[in-house]
């Protein structure tokens, strides 16, 4: 999960690509943290074009994040106080 502006999740991109290239067998599926769904399309330029990605604003979306209690502190009003963790998050 990521929303693009944040420092962390730029950080966090290159060792999950790095990471990934080492290990061909494994999957990524993004959900996203983004803004906006402008936002949204510019990050999914920004990944390698194998990694999947749940639809920006989906039902799917929601659900994943209250799932695994993972999602954005901005995104707190939405899905309340009582998450695991922030992004970026790897759920494996």
């Amino acid at each position: 999960i990521r929303g693009s502006l944040l420092c962390r999740c730029r950080a966090f991109t290159p060792q999950l690509m790095n990471f990934m290239k080492a290990n061909a067998d494994k999957a990524v599926i993004l959900v996203s943290s983004d803004f906006s769904e402008e936002e949204f399309v510019k990050h999914r330029t920004s990944v390698p074009k194998d990694w999947l990605a749940v639809p920006y604003g989906s039902q799917l979306q929601d659900s994943l994040k209250q799932k695994f209690r993972v999602w954005g502190g901005r995104e707190k009003s939405k899905y309340g106080a009582d998450r695991r963790g922030g992004i970026p998050a790897l759920i494996v």
